[in-house]
C-alpha cells in the first residue's frame, strides 16, 4: 500500500510540473521571471565567468529585466552558436539589445502534452495497482502463498548437456 501512495505522490508532483512549449510572443510582453528563449537577428558573443562564446545565436533562460536602454537581460541556462554548438550555463547574466532580438519565445503551458502524460501516468499507476492485487500477495514478503511446493525453473544448455 505503501508503495501505491508513494506512486500517486510522484505522479501528483509531475503533473504539477505540466508540459511547457515555447511559443513566440512579443519582447515585452512576457513577464520578469518567466522562461524564454532569445532568437538573435544577428550572432553576438556572450561572456560567461572565464570564457566569452562566440557568434551566440540563441539564449534560452529566466528573463530577469528589460534594461532602460532596451536590454533582455535573461539568468542564461543554455547558449547556442551559429556552427550549431550548444553550452549550458550556469545562470549568467545575458544582456541581448532588442534590436538584435529575432524572435522572443516565452514558455507557456502546453495542455495537449500534459493530458498526455496525465494519461500515461494514470495507465502506469493503475497497471501497478492491479499487478499489485493480482499477486494476491497484499505486499506480503513473505515470497508465496503457502499452498504447495515452491515453483521451480528449468534452464536448458545450449549443448544438451544434462
Amino acid at each position: 500500500m505503501m508503495r501505491i501512495v508513494q506512486l500517486l505522490g510522484c505522479f501528483v508532483i509531475v503533473l504539477n510540473l505540466g508540459c511547457y512549449s515555447y511559443r513566440a510572443v512579443p519582447p515585452r510582453s512576457a513577464a520578469t521571471g518567466s522562461e524564454a528563449r532569445v532568437h538573435m537577428a544577428q550572432p553576438q558573443d556572450v561572456s560567461l565567468a572565464t570564457v566569452t562564446v562566440r557568434s551566440v545565436v540563441q539564449v534560452e533562460g529566466e528573463l530577469v529585466e528589460w534594461t532602460k536602454d532596451a536590454q533582455a537581460v535573461l539568468s542564461s541556462r543554455s547558449l547556442l552558436t551559429r556552427s550549431g554548438v550548444g553550452e549550458t550555463t550556469q545562470g549568467e547574466l545575458v544582456r541581448i539589445p532588442e534590436s538584435n532580438i529575432d524572435v522572443f519565445e516565452a514558455a507557456q503551458p502546453d495542455a495537449v502534452k500534459t493530458v498526455a502524460l496525465a494519461a500515461i501516468g494514470a495507465g502506469l499507476v493503475a497497471g501497478v495497482i492491479f499487478a499489485i492485487a493480482a499477486s494476491g500477495t497484499g505486499g506480503d514478503q513473505s515470497g508465496g502463498s503457502g499452498n504447495g511446493p515452491t515453483p521451480t525453473s528449468v534452464i536448458p544448455l545450449p549443448w544438451g548437456a544434462r
